[in-house]
């Protein structure tokens, strides 16, 4: 007759073994729901709408740059001209 307590005993590890990794994978899992959302919008989620968000700000920045260099060049010789208009006449 086969030592039952051994049995069990090897059952009982192996249990307390699978307790402890379905419990690390619950904890993993809750760390990528956390990160990559879970039905609703992650941190990735969030970062890459706000990473898009400046990207379009930084291009509008740069298109207005060149019409305010435009802008102050064409005033800055408007005041030389009506500089020299007066001073000389």
């Amino acid at each position: 007759m086969p030592d039952t307590s051994l049995i069990l005993n090897e059952i009982r590890g192996l249990r307390s073994q699978l307790t402890e990794h379905a419990e690390r994978l619950a904890s993993i899992e809750a760390i990528l729901h956390t990160i990559a959302g879970n039905g609703q919008p992650g941190r990735l989620g969030i970062i890459e709408r706000t990473v898009e968000r400046l990207e379009r700000t930084v291009e509008k920045l740069v298109a207005w740059r060149y019409w305010f260099a435009g802008a102050a060049a064409g005033l800055g010789l408007a005041g030389e001209v009506i500089g020299h208009i007066l001073l000389h006449h």
